[in-house]
Parts: C-alpha cells; structure tokens; sequence
C-alpha cells in the first residue's frame, strides 16, 4: 500500500517561513520594481525620457539614475513600507494556506485525483487547486495595500490634465506617506478606490 509523505509543519512555521521570504525578496528587488512602475507610467521624468529613448537597458540605468539625482539612493525605496505591508502578509498568508491546503489534500483526499499515487505528492491539479486558494486569500485581503503602494511608486509622475473631465487618478496630491495616499484614493473614488 502507498505511504502518505506526513505534514507536521504548524501553520505557524509556515506563516514565519513566508514573512521572511516576502521581506527578503521585497528589500533585494524593490528597486527593480520601482523602476519597472516608473518606466510603465511614462518613464519616470522629463529627463529619463529625454535621455532613456535608446535601448530597454539604457532606460532602466536613466530611470535608476534619475531616481539617484533626484532623491537620492534612498528614492530607490521610496514606498517600500507600503510594499512591505503587502509582501509580507502577502507571502505569509499565501505559505500559510498552501500548506494547510497541501496537508489537507494529502492527508484527507488520497485516492482522489488531487494526489498521484505514485509518487504520494500532489497532482498538478492538486497543486492548481492549492495556488489558487492560496492566491486568492492573499489578494483578497492584501488588494487595496498593493493599490496604495503602486499610487507611492508614482507619485508625482502624473496628473489628470488642466480642464479635464475625464475621472483619472491624481498622483500630484502632496501624499507622502501610506495613510495620505489612503486618504487620497478614498476621497477620489471611496472604497471601490482600493479594488
């Protein structure tokens, strides 16, 4: 008879070993996805697309080096607290329900078609079913941290032009930190702002 692998990790270890993973990966590659946000909306500033009209990687270096001049290194994490508070709870939560939902299929599910029977892992269904589970808890409750973040990122790049009608957002709103963009957003389209 097949033996079942036992999952005596605690949904405890499971949400630490995520938190530290999701603030890892946030501190190595925030810059980089700065940068990608900055050259997605237009960019970064007049001087990036002034000298960033060459090759992708040029652009990349002109945004980073705009970014340098004009806050400094620390403009590279500019909205980092923000990515931060979803990264983490992100990554935690999102380990913490795979796993559960792991065991749970192992365990509780063995002949069904979630688990291989050769090899007493999950199936790719099983493993579809367990990320999406996983993924959708996470989005659901960490969305609107993740909208406040990108409005920080940025920040100051654009604005709704003068006599517009049109419901843009409005980054140019004095907004330093995450409870002025959250305040921001909520007066400019309420709740529905955050989703």
């Amino acid at each position: 008879t097949a033996t079942y692998p036992q999952h005596s990790d605690s949904p405890l270890l499971r949400m630490s070993c995520g938190a530290t993973a999701g603030a890892l990966s946030c501190f190595a590659c925030y810059p980089l996805d700065l940068i990608r946000i900055r050259l997605t909306v237009g960019g970064g500033s007049e001087s990036t697309a002034q000298r960033g009209k060459g090759r992708l990687g040029s652009k990349i270096f002109d945004t980073a080096a705009t970014i340098i001049e004009k806050d400094g290194f620390a403009g590279l994490y500019h909205g980092l607290t923000a990515s931060l508070l979803v990264a983490v709870p992100n990554y935690a939560l999102s380990f913490t329900v795979y796993g559960q939902a792991k065991k749970y299929l192992l365990e509780e599910q063995k002949t069904s078609i979630f688990v291989n029977q050769k090899t007493n892992h999950l199936s790719p269904l099983g493993s579809l079913v367990s990320g999406s589970v996983s993924g959708l808890a996470s989005s659901l409750f960490l969305f609107p941290l993740d909208v406040i973040r990108k409005r920080m990122q940025v920040a100051g790049l654009t604005s709704s032009p003068a006599g517009s009608t049109a419901s843009q957002p409005v980054y140019r709103t004095g907004a330093k930190g995450l409870t002025d963009h959250a305040r921001s957003i909520f007066a400019h389209d309420g709740i529905r702002g955050f989703y």
